[in-house]
């Protein structure tokens, strides 16, 4: 019997792997405002994470505000990342409902125009839904489609600042999801559509794509995408085709968006007005998120990405057809992303000239002169079309260009130029794969001067690979498998570190493991394909089962009687499929016995958590344990704001949590104290006080303790310092 549900398993894990290679993430746009009826779990009362900005947040707004060009390194960004360390499931109002246990939780960036998170922990279990809302935004599908083998995700840029997250998990799938925030970014710079159903942001003179001007370009704009870059920055992209006539999710942009980790990158599709005069009619578009650099030259100015996800079939995405004809174009059309706004067009009816880029040396860019419409900030990287719809170059910028950011006047009434690093010399590149186009857009060396723009239907679906088998190794596992595999490629296998395992057959396009001893292991497949790579590709496994050595119980060792409690287990555990755990006796339970969590009220006595992890090879070896001093405080005390950037405010609380009216309840000392309980700093009253404000810098930002003495006991919490 427990073979047959193992085996079952293995097969539900194949199947949603299968799927995890076609995903999107749609958001529904509501001027009005989002429907009552659609809010997410609205009955639940949520937890809120206030988060107040840096110091330079207001300066650069201010500036921003008043028309001021910003000369920092933010002259570029729309908003500032501000570095936090959330955990959204131990941070969330945590209810369990109709089979289900639901995670709500707010977060609120004061002043931000805009705001968006980057969650540097993101994994969903099987059946995970998770919801993110503002008051007109709605990103309701986001599945354990969009895992990813570097466990990071990033959220689109929402208007406002405040931001809902709803998790809901089935209650056999405990445990099983982590949602860390590392980032929060702060917009202080209009981005995109300001008000919904009014003009965007970017300058007047723009044309929306579904004006006359855009008629007969409907399929190259369904290959255009709005890329947010960290949060903080924009620029525009495009599908674009290959040789081989394969879903391979190539997108050519600029090299100057570069930025230290593409992971992070969100992809938008399909995000245009609906009518020609104002951005109304936005109802929906299409998201993906992270991809891989595959080549990048500064000359041209080119970067080429591959997305980590494959677009579906059904998405209605085109893929755009290039010339690598080295003639100029004898009309030309853009179409892009200003300012992070919804899709503009603009079109010149001459012929473009060949110029140099300052500092790119040699005639390797197309100039084109605007008839119709203009390109600024936010344009960078899209797509000019030559007369026959195909991409002859990529947006490097107007070396000419002398407009502050956002001063959309100046924009409208400078020369309407844009300078496009030419793609037929970005074929040839800098001679190497990673410098040139031509080995990833003709892997078999065709020597095809032109492809067509193709709707993703008519593709065959190959490229993008995964790793289907066993997540839990207990001797010898199944099959591990390439999803999407073509005929004739090869598969190199490893295993790292080496020696937990040994690969039975490392050359063949499948093979098994056989376990040596106990531990976690990467398995890479290295993919060579004539259409296509060589790729890598990696998957987490965990081999034998688990000890108390692989993993400890995080939550606090100081407690008041009757105080909730929480506690949790890290790191994130590869296959675990039970947690046992254990309590004193006159603790009282609230949630996730069963997960990698435990919520608990205290009793009046000290005493010993633990827990014990199984998985499919045994129930658990020796637990981790926690012990945990119960105190008879009867008060407590608070620290705000936390996080905190310099100034942390102490208050001493009554029983409901408000400023405390009994003049007895005092505090005569302060210690704030490393993770290791290193005193770092300490204040000192000798008449006690029940209020004061201590300034924490220049501790660097970090975990730290606040240690409070009332004259009898010690209390701690946890100060995280931005």
């Amino acid at each position: 019997m427990k073979k047959l549900i193992y085996t079952k398993l293995v097969v539900a894990i194949l199947i949603v792997v299968n799927l995890s290679a076609y995903s999107q993430v749609k958001t529904k746009i509501f001027e009005a405002g989002v429907p009552n009826t659609l809010i997410p779990a609205k009955d639940i009362p949520r937890n809120e994470r206030s988060i107040t900005a840096p110091v330079e947040f207001e300066k650069l707004k201010n500036l921003v505000k008043t028309g001021k060009e910003v000369t920092t390194d933010y002259k570029y960004s729309f908003a500032l990342p501000v570095n936090v360390d959330i955990d959204v499931l131990t941070a969330a109002k945590v209810i369990e409902k109709d089979s289900l246990i639901v995670y709500v939780l707010t977060i609120k960036a004061y002043s931000a125009l805009n705001v968006s998170v980057h969650f540097n922990e993101f994994y969903l279990s099987p059946n995970a839904l998770l919801s993110i809302y503002t008051n007109h935004e709605l990103t309701d599908s986001i599945t354990a489609k969009e895992n990813n083998q570097n466990k990071v995700w990033a959220t689109r840029v929402y208007q406002g600042n405040t931001m809902n997250i709803v998790l809901k998990v089935p209650l056999k799938e405990k445990g099983f999801s982590a949602l860390r925030i590392n980032q929060i970014n702060f917009g202080y710079r209009k981005f995109g559509n300001d008000f919904f159903g009014n003009p965007g942001t970017s300058a007047p003179c723009n044309r929306n794509v579904v004006c006359p001007e855009g008629t007969g370009w409907e399929n190259e704009r369904n290959s255009v995408a709005l890329i947010v870059s960290g949060g903080v920055t924009s620029c525009t992209g495009a599908l674009i085709m290959n040789t081989c006539n394969t879903n391979i999710p190539y997108l050519l942009t600029a090299e100057h968006c570069l930025d230290a980790n593409v992971q992070n990158w969100v992809f938008q599709f399909q995000t245009w007005s609906t009518t020609c005069i104002g951005d109304n009619g936005w109802r929906e578009d299409v998201q993906f998120n992270g991809c891989q650099l595959r080549a990048n030259n500064g000359a041209t100015d080119f970067a080429l990405l591959e997305l980590n996800q494959i677009p579906p079939t059904n998405s209605g995405i085109f893929y755009a057809g290039w010339s690598r004809d080295a003639n100029p174009a004898t009309s030309a059309t853009g179409i892009h992303h200003p300012s992070g706004d919804l899709m503009k067009i603009s079109r010149d009816i001459d012929p473009v000239i060949s110029v140099t880029y300052p500092g790119s040396g040699g005639n390797n860019h197309w100039r084109a002169t605007f008839d119709q419409g203009i390109v600024q900030h936010g344009s960078s990287g899209s797509s000019l079309f030559d007369q026959n719809h195909r991409v002859v170059g990529q947006l490097h910028g107007n070396q000419n260009n002398t407009c502050a950011i956002g001063d959309n006047n100046c924009f409208c009434n400078q020369l309407p130029v844009g300078e496009y690093g030419r793609f037929d010399i970005s074929w040839t590149g800098g001679g190497t794969n990673a410098t040139r186009l031509s080995n990833w857009l003709d892997p078999t060396n065709s020597g095809a001067l032109t492809t067509n723009t193709t709707n993703i239907s008519l593709l065959t679906n190959s490229g993008t690979y995964y790793i289907a088998g066993d997540n839990t190794v207990c001797a010898t596992s199944n099959d591990y498998i390439i999803t999407n595999l073509p005929a004739g490629a090869n598969v190199q296998w490893q295993a790292s570190p080496s020696g937990i395992v040994t690969i039975n057959s490392p050359n063949s396009t499948q093979t098994t493991l056989t376990k040596n001893s106990s531990g976690n292991i990467t398995l890479t497949a290295i993919i060579t394909n004539t259409c296509g790579g060589p790729t890598t590709v990696t998957k987490e496994v965990r081999v034998g089962g688990y000890s108390s050595s692989d993993y400890q119980i995080s939550g606090p060792s100081i407690a008041c009687n009757n105080q909730e409690v929480y506690f949790s287990i890290t790191p994130t555990l590869i296959g675990a499929t039970g947690y046992a755990w254990f309590w004193p006796s006159d603790w009282t339970y609230i949630a996730g016995n069963n997960s990698n969590y435990l919520t608990l009220r205290t009793g009046t006595s000290s005493g010993v958590v633990g827990v014990r992890v199984a998985n499919a090879c045994d129930a658990g070896g020796s637990p981790a344990t926690k012990y945990v001093q119960v105190n008879n405080c009867g008060y407590g005390f608070t620290a705000s704001p936390n996080p905190t950037n310099n100034t942390l405010t102490v208050q001493a609380v009554d029983g409901k949590g408000q400023p405390s009216k009994d003049p007895a309840q005092k505090f005569y000392e302060l210690q704030i104290t490393d993770k290791s309980g290193v005193i770092k700093k300490q204040f000192k009253y000798a008449g006690g006080l029940q209020q004061t404000s201590i300034n924490l810098s220049p501790l660097p930002a970090n975990l730290y303790f606040l240690r409070v003495w009332d004259g009898k006991a010690w209390t701690s919490l946890q100060i995280f310092k931005q």
